[in-house]
């Protein structure tokens, strides 16, 4: 059937301005994993929506921000990743946990703020919602029922999982030419496997190479295709799939205090809009995140936590977690490539895309897609 959406939904920066004001200024978005932010005063900054956003630990508790100083506008903290007390670095301004302002200096000479001025400048404050591990923020000022967005049965599998990672992980960015959609639809598609990843993905499922070569094999039965977007609702967007791998486990497993699942199984956590949450073997928990830079360009950032081992290889286990980075990116990359050529090709003008029975996922996505960007 004809796909829900058209060539302008991958090129318009009207159509992604209104994905930042009605999707990722609306709904829960993952922001960072819990590990990151474990000591007092540790911080991570995200964008989210446009908006530059400040997680800190402030005394045990994880709060959000909207990182500005309601000064200048400049950013409160201004790295990556660090642990130092709120405090503006550009006049020195600093902060209460709940992102008041508590010191100015110079401040009886220079400010002149009268009492109720003063008693009001604050940092804007969003929701935060701690699901085991992961952290999710809303930036809407009436946040969405996070059961409304998630079942309650995938919260649980979801905060299983990730109550398996390590104090460690290993971070990376890369920005790439394509239009953020294609990446989340990609690794639903589970069907381009055979193509794209013939050598790399592949020979590690046994599943899609029994299909690939033709060999008897039961198939799972199809879903019913969604005609309208009536009966499909935001939560179901967001679901799990697990299959069987024919791979060597990490020579390093041995060394896990424990592991999630089974270490013969690939397992993957599709959460809406844009992060795919994996599981490799137990011991491997890669988190691939769709970040919205333009309608057409994507930041792609990758957080690897680590499993907790024993303490005794703890330090050496920290260093594996690039070879766990650089195997996803050894996939990745083939996608990479596959969505430059689609966003480099696609124009205004080309015929919708025409989708298969398989694809009823991404149907419904599409669906739940357009009621929200017209919300």
């Amino acid at each position: 059937m004809k796909s829900p959406l058209s060539p302008k939904h991958y090129l318009s920066e009207e159509i992604f301005a209104l994905e930042q004001k009605n999707i990722f200024r609306k709904l829960w978005i993952f922001a960072g994993i819990k590990p990151a932010l474990a000591a007092h005063n540790a911080f991570m900054t995200r964008e989210i929506g446009g908006v530059p956003v400040l997680l800190q630990n402030c005394s045990g508790k994880i709060r959000a921000f909207e990182n500005l100083c309601p000064h200048r506008l400049m950013p409160v903290q201004t790295e990556e990743f660090g642990q130092t007390p709120m405090r503006c670095v550009y006049h020195g301004w600093t902060f209460n946990p709940d992102g008041t302002v508590r010191t100015i200096p110079t401040e009886r000479h220079l400010y002149n703020y009268d009492a109720e001025t003063r008693q009001s400048m604050c940092m804007k404050q969003f929701a935060v919602h701690e699901l085991g591990n992961m952290i999710f923020v809303c930036l809407d000022d009436n946040p969405l029922p996070f059961d409304d967005q998630f079942t309650p049965e995938f919260q649980e599998k979801v905060a299983e999982a990730s109550m398996f990672f390590g104090p460690h992980a290993i971070h990376s960015n890369r920005r790439l030419d394509f239009n953020w959609k294609l990446m989340f639809e990609n690794v639903i598609d589970y069907n381009h496997i055979p193509f794209i990843h013939p050598k790399s993905l592949l020979p590690a499922i046994p599943t899609f190479r029994h299909m690939f070569n033709n060999e008897k094999q039961e198939q799972p039965a199809l879903a019913q295709i969604s005609h309208g977007p009536e009966p499909v609702e935001l939560h179901q967007l967001s679901f799990t799939r697990e299959c069987f791998i024919d791979q060597q486990p990490y020579y390093w497993t041995k060394h896990a205090v424990k592991h999630y699942g089974r270490i013969d199984h690939y397992y993957n956590f599709y959460i809406y809009p844009n992060v795919n949450f994996t599981c490799v073997m137990g011991v491997a928990f890669p988190i691939q995140q769709y970040h919205p830079i333009s309608a057409q360009k994507t930041q792609i950032r990758l957080t690897c936590p680590s499993v907790t081992v024993d303490n005794e290889y703890a330090k050496r286990h920290a260093a594996n977690l690039r070879s766990v980075l650089l195997g996803e990116y050894r996939v990745m990359d083939e996608d990479f490539d596959a969505l430059l050529a689609f966003q480099k090709a696609v124009h205004r003008d080309a015929p919708i895309m025409e989708q298969g029975h398989y694809e009823s996922d991404l149907i419904a996505m599409a669906h739940v897609y357009k009621s929200l960007l017209n919300a």
